[in-house]
């Protein structure tokens, strides 16, 4: 009975290290993408780059207020 719950067991590390490995080189090549993609921007277009970095200010803006407004309408609706 042991030995099957030992081979039990290393199959799930082995199966959790393959996974991991897959996900960590996911990771790496979206941030390596990012950060080719906004060098690249930053470099080149210098323009497109700024208004991109306003639209995102705007947006992180936008969500905040927007997620406040929903969390201030919960707890009026909670209060009654």
């Amino acid at each position: 009975m042991k030995i099957g719950l030992k081979k039990m067991v290393i199959a799930e590390k082995d199966e959790a290290s393959k996974k991991w490995r897959r996900e960590l080189l996911l990771f790496s090549g979206i941030a390596t993408l990012i950060l080719v993609l906004f060098f690249t921007t930053l470099t080149q277009i210098p323009v497109v780059f700024i208004t991109l970095q306003g639209l995102t200010v705007l947006l992180v803006i936008c969500y905040t207020f927007l997620q406040i407004q929903k969390h201030r309408e919960k707890v009026r609706h909670d209060e009654y």
